[in-house]
């Protein structure tokens, strides 16, 4: 049979299937041109959807990557129009109604490619189409839960469309090499006949003068992994450094070099660092991934950092901002422009130009790596998910620097991620929902934030003053609020707490008011204890200590529980005089500030030391609760930062306590 005759039963199996068939308005697609598609949902899953959109698959130069397509309906048909991309080997659509996919069956909706300037198909499109469908290939390099139980070939028919494709494009060899050896394995082939293919293979990438850096890298990785050659490795990888000297492999080894350099001094590493950076400029290399990847970003990071570090010096950022992975953009908005920002280290006003550039490159970066599977328009929506801190640390910038109007488009694009349960993000979305002419929607807001127990003092005043308009009085107001919780999320809190209860005595212990004056635990006998281990430097302590001054005025009449705010770790020196100073700035003066006692000497960390070692936990913002007996019964390390679910937590093991004494 002649090799043109089994090209043309080839060019069957893969695009003249009545499914393939039914959505293009031309039997062969052409890269370049503009292709018709015409989809009928009548008898498949999407046959009752209300809008449908075609998530189109590009399978180029061996990666997938999506893009998409608006579909209009007319008649009885959704249509639309897409032009191919050149280098397109596979065209594969899926269409997507709401949640419901339709991947069109055993056929699919795939179909072959042709290269214009040569009226043949791109190189590629066979293994691409196996691909698609096996398991073993599919789930490295395939599309995300495409392959199903619909349309799913065997390794014996993956293996058939490689040997096509070899057959076809046998200078392909080198691209393909890494897709045989695990369809070898499945099949069962014995492994003298393996390695004897790899060793075959990978020597001829080493004498072909034509090999790329990816195609040598993927030899490399066979190599070590099936054939644990060093000497042949070591020639691969001197091939590869002779042949790209800008390449990934030269740029790791240079990365490397620095990164396992354990005796590098300071003075040496930051020069060194930049000097990597000036010979292996990151865009060259943005798109493309390698095992160096880390190292190599961990220091870029070092370049953008440390001119800011020492001189609030930014050009470095702005410098490598485009060139830098699209995961590192969030890293540099976290350490250059949130945390600035949340320590008061920079105003909002020096910090809101950094926030823009980075905010903006982050929309129009190109997709790299698994972001390339996603379309276009998912891609985007994911971003506003993905980045919902940073972009709400945006918003607070904005508003600061009196772009309220600019803060809320902000607020509104992220809510739908922080859903009412963040009491910081509520209370910020009131208060400019307040002052940008949207009054009439803030008592909703405020009623759904205490329905997720995600309020602050501030919105329960505000729901308060909104109570008293409407009703006359404060009277009912407490049940009012208490009915807006969700009966079985309070629930649920409850029994996290009981679940959480302890009871194991504790020595009796000494702390030390602001004047100097010794609290001893034995004079404070018969009282509900309850100690807020914070210290000055520790952020998320200061960001719990309003939510822990709604339960001070929550207990504020009871006479049989007392809140003590321990301040710990920290230097001795001047400690009480820096706590008083902090607690006037903040208004603090009706919480009782006391500081734990030295340890060593230089540090006051002895009663949080003592029940960290009892209790085997670490770090602080520490929540502490004491029974009138001395026993230890609940303790918490973190906030989550919703200050009134906190302050019932504290209320329900005060209530657990007590329901023990009746």
């Amino acid at each position: 049979m002649s090799k043109w005759i089994i090209f043309c039963l080839v060019l069957c199996l893969l695009g003249t299937g009545a499914d393939a068939q039914s959505i293009y308005n031309r039997k062969y697609l052409v890269a370049g041109q503009t292709v018709d598609m015409t989809y009928n949902p009548a008898g498949t899953p999407l046959e009752n959807a209300k809008d449908v959109k075609a998530i189109v698959y590009l399978w180029r130069d061996y990666v997938w990557e999506a893009d998409e397509v608006d579909m209009t309906w007319r008649d009885t048909c959704w249509t639309g129009s897409y032009r191919i991309p050149l280098g397109t080997a596979l065209l594969c659509p899926v269409f997507r109604g709401g949640e419901v996919l339709d991947k069109g069956g055993q056929n699919t909706y795939a179909q072959m490619v042709f290269d214009p300037a040569t009226g043949q198909q791109y190189p590629g499109g066979h293994v691409g189409w196996g691909i698609l469908r096996n398991p073993l290939l599919s789930a490295t390099y395939g599309i995300p839960e495409f392959c199903d139980a619909h349309n799913r070939i065997g390794d014996d028919v993956m293996f058939f469309w490689i040997k096509q494709q070899l057959q076809y494009f046998p200078q392909e060899r080198a691209n393909v090499l890494k897709y045989v050896v695990p369809v070898l394995k499945a099949l069962g082939r014995d492994s003298a006949e393996m390695r004897r293919v790899v060793r075959g293979e990978t020597e001829f990438i080493l004498g072909d003068t034509a090999s790329t850096e990816r195609q040598i890298m993927d030899a490399m990785r066979l190599v070590r992994d099936e054939l644990q050659d060093d000497s042949l490795w070591v020639a691969l990888e001197s091939k590869a450094l002779e042949k790209f000297p800008k390449g990934l492999l030269a740029r790791d080894r240079a990365a490397r070099k620095i990164c396992t350099n354990f005796t590098m001094k300071n003075d040496e590493r930051i020069p060194a660092i930049k000097n990597l950076i000036r010979q292996f400029p990151p865009e060259l290399y943005l798109g493309l991934q390698s095992e160096g990847d880390k190292m190599y970003y961990d220091l870029l990071r070092g370049y953008v950092y440390t001119p800011v570090v020492e001189s609030k010096d930014y050009s470095a950022l702005y410098e490598c901002m485009k060139a830098s992975p699209s995961w590192l953009l969030g890293t540099y908005f976290w350490h250059l422009v949130q945390l600035p920002y949340r320590n008061g280290e920079m105003s909002a006003v020096k910090l809101q130009p950094i926030a823009t550039a980075l905010v903006n490159e982050i929309f129009t970066h190109p997709r790299e790596g698994a972001d390339r599977l996603v379309s276009p328009s998912d891609y985007r929506a994911n971003l506003y998910k993905v980045h919902a801190n940073a972009f709400f640390a945006y918003a607070q910038i904005l508003a600061d620097c009196g772009e309220k109007a600019g803060a809320l488009d902000w607020v509104e694009k992220i809510r739908p991620s922080f859903g009412y349960r963040d009491a910081s993000f509520n209370e910020f979305y009131t208060r400019l929902l307040s002052t940008t002419g949207h009054s009439d929607e803030v008592i909703a807001v405020l009623e759904k934030s205490v329905g997720e127990n995600a309020a602050t003092q501030a919105m329960l005043d505000a729901l308060r003053g909104g109570y008293v308009e409407d009703h006359g009085s404060e009277q009912g107001f407490e049940e009012y609020v208490d009915g807006l919780k969700s009966p079985e999320g309070q629930q649920a809190l409850r029994e996290k707490v009981k679940r959480e209860m302890c009871k194991e005595k504790i020595a009796g212990f000494e702390m030390k008011n602001l004047k100097g004056k010794t609290i001893r635990s034995l004079s404070l006998k018969g009282k509900i204890l309850v100690l807020d281990f914070w210290a000055t430097w520790c952020a998320p302590c200061k960001a719990a200590l309003p939510a822990m001054r709604m339960a001070v005025h929550k207990f504020s009449k009871d006479k049989d529980v007392a809140f003590y705010f321990v301040t710990t770790q920290e230097k001795v020196s001047g400690l009480a005089e820096k706590v008083q100073e902090f607690v006037k700035e903040k208004g603090y003066t009706d919480m009782n500030f006391v500081c734990d006692l030295s340890g060593d000497g230089k540090t006051n960390d002895k009663l949080y030391n003592a029940l960290a070692r009892q209790f085997h936990f670490s770090g602080i913002p520490l929540k502490v609760v004491i029974d009138g007996e001395g026993n230890l019964r609940w303790y918490s390390v973190g906030y989550m930062g919703n200050p009134t679910a906190l302050v019932d937590e504290i209320t329900f093991v005060i209530d657990e306590i007590r329901k023990e004494s009746k």
